[in-house]
């Protein structure tokens, strides 16, 4: 059977000011949806248990072994390539900023 839209979908050209709906998004619907993390500071292990990940999960990801993966969630600080990797077997990206006082700037 070929892939449909939802029956519920509306084209939003359809859409009036009044309406209050949400707009079809192909790909967040792809998506698997992912826990909210409403904290400041996370462990990267506490992260990966959050996405109720194992550790083989990741070493797959990232084509290391388990030892490697547990080695470096036990490190206190983290090398940003490493970090990277590690986090974009997550499904996330890593993001480094220099901060001033009222100056924040992604770097790249």
């Amino acid at each position: 059977m070929p892939w449909q839209l939802p029956s519920s979908y509306v084209a939003a050209s359809d859409l009036g000011a009044e309406d209050d709906v949400e707009l079809f998004d192909p790909i967040t619907m792809l998506e698997p949806p992912r826990p909210a993390i409403d904290v400041e500071e996370v462990r990267v292990q506490n992260l990966r248990k959050l996405l109720k990940l194992s550790q083989d999960d990741v070493a797959k990801r990232m084509e290391v072994s388990r030892s490697a993966v547990g080695n470096f969630e036990q490190e206190e600080s983290h090398v940003p390539g490493r970090l990277a990797s590690y986090l974009a077997a997550l499904g996330y990206r890593l993001e480094m900023y220099a901060v001033r006082q009222d100056e924040k700037l992604l770097l790249k």
